[in-house]
C-alpha cells in the first residue's frame, strides 16, 4: 500500500476558508490563492503573519514557501512590513 504524502493527509484550504482568514478579497486574488493549493494549516499560518503573529510562532521560524506566497498575494506591496518578518 502506497504512504500518502504529508499533504495528502493534511485538508487543503477551501476558498471559504481563504475569506473566513483574510476577510473580503477579490476574486482574482482568491483564485491565486487557491492556485497555490494550499494546506488550511498554511492558509492559517498565512492569516497569522499578516495581523503581525507569525513572530510568536515557536522557535525562529521564516515562512514557508507557499505561506510567503500567499502573503505576497493578500497583503498589498505598501503595507510591506506585515509581508515579511523584522
Amino acid at each position: 500500500m502506497k504512504k500518502p504524502k504529508l499533504d495528502e493527509r493534511r485538508p487543503l484550504a477551501s476558498s471559504a476558508d481563504i475569506q473566513r482568514l483574510f476577510g473580503e478579497l477579490d476574486a482574482s486574488t482568491i483564485s491565486a490563492v487557491m492556485a497555490l493549493g494550499p494546506t488550511l494549516a498554511e492558509a492559517e499560518e498565512a492569516a497569522l503573519w499578516t495581523v503581525g503573529e507569525g513572530e510568536t510562532l515557536p522557535e525562529p521560524h521564516q515562512p514557508g514557501s507557499i505561506v510567503a506566497q500567499i502573503l505576497d498575494l493578500v497583503v498589498p506591496e505598501e503595507d510591506e512590513e506585515r509581508r515579511t518578518p523584522h
